[in-house]
């Protein structure tokens, strides 16, 4: 939502789904006129993730985290009570803080209350656009967005400038062609697809967010649907075995119950047998195995600043149950920790020069205060 006037602004928004494990881009559209027009381009059972900016939107870079008080530093004498406030920290230990008035924030939400969207949290200004840069998904030194100028330095914000006019551009984001006015809530939606939350930290006293009610609504729908078909299906057993039940000829023999106790041994042992040889042949051990080598040659390039908390070579695909077999995923699923993304994204290149490893695929990163967790799995 970007503020043209104090009291006026327009709607941008990209829609993204997770299909077959990738981010794939549903729907966007730029500059909507209000929320009666944005009824007609996506579904209220969509829930959306809020991000304020323009003229009612004050925004300010900190050389260093001053730790708390961040109001003061941007407006002095101003009253926290009445602002909500967000925070993107880089690596180089600045801070980009941005602030909205309280009553901007309830006018936002009551509209999106009164067109029954349920809002799923909040960002405020540009910054939370450096998820793109973390993850490598855009390269340039300088990206223009709606209101703002933003400087890149070593895939991290170095500053963020206000802006007049700009010129309408596209970036090639993920392996699309992004126009600059969407590259700010596209980096929102895969903020929160990937990590479940927004890029900046955000305090307030009026921020209302709809996620527990959002889900929980989700599944009493799913509750219902489910209960209903489980009744359904209930009923059709109780019929089946009703039915059966009256139809059993109740001069069966001693002789054929004795019988059939030998049948059904013999069906579980050959059940257990295919089992038990389907496992031997998936784990490979009919066969002579690398994945020693592959576990050396994997340990053997991780550099130092980089940990290692897991390594699984074909992990099993769902979880064990009883009398059900098993199914083995062909990659290795590396998890750990690293010092920053540069420098995994440095061993990542240094494992792909391996010429038994077809493709490596990150996961997830979570990046905390000191180290940022991943997962990323490597087909061979």
């Amino acid at each position: 939502m970007h503020y043209t006037k104090s009291d006026e602004y327009t709607i941008s928004f990209v829609l993204l789904k997770l299909e077959k494990g990738k981010i794939m881009i549903d729907s966007s559209e730029k500059a909507v006129a209000g929320f009666a027009a944005l009824q007609d381009h996506f579904d209220k059972n969509i829930p959306v993730w809020v991000c304020v900016t323009g003229r009612s939107v004050i925004s300010r870079k900190l050389d260093e985290d001053p730790g708390g008080k961040y109001l003061n530093h941007i407006l002095p004498n101003a009253k926290e009570s009445d602002f909500t406030i967000s925070l993107v920290n880089n690596e180089r230990g600045e801070v980009f803080v941005s602030a909205l008035r309280n009553e901007n924030l309830e006018t936002i939400t009551n509209d999106i209350h009164d067109f029954g969207y349920y809002i799923l949290g909040y960002s405020i200004g540009a910054a939370p656009i450096a998820v793109l840069f973390q993850y490598g998904l855009i390269h340039a030194e300088t990206v223009h967005v709606p209101g703002y100028q933003i400087k890149i330095l070593n895939e991290q914000v170095d500053d963020i400038l206000s802006a007049g006019e700009y010129n309408e551009e596209n970036y090639n984001i993920a392996g699309e062609s992004i126009s600059n006015s969407l590259a700010l809530p596209f980096a929102l939606s895969f903020s929160y697809l990937t990590d479940h939350k927004g890029y900046d930290i955000v305090s307030g006293d009026k921020l209302h967010c709809d996620e527990e009610s959002f889900f929980f609504s989700r599944v009493n729908r799913y509750f219902a649907l489910g209960s209903l078909a489980f009744l359904l299906l209930l009923l059709l057993i109780n019929f089946f075995i009703f039915n059966n039940k009256r139809s059993k000829n109740q001069s069966l023999s001693d002789k054929l119950a004795y019988y059939e106790t030998f049948f059904i041994q013999r069906d579980s042992l050959r059940s257990e047998i295919l089992m038990k040889t389907k496992l031997i042949n998936q784990v490979g051990l009919k066969h002579n195995t690398r994945y020693g080598y592959y576990a050396d040659r994997i340990a053997a390039t991780v550099p130092k600043g980089v940990v290692l908390d897991e390594l699984t070579i074909n992990p099993i695909e769902d979880k064990v149950k009883a009398n059900k077999p098993l199914h083995f995923s062909s990659f290795i699923r590396v998890k750990g920790g690293s010092r920053g993304s540069i420098l995994l994204n440095d061993w990542l290149r240094e494992l792909d020069k391996y010429k038994w490893i077809k493709d490596i695929e990150i996961i997830d990163y979570e990046k905390t205060a000191s180290t940022g967790k991943f997962e990323i799995q490597i087909l061979y």
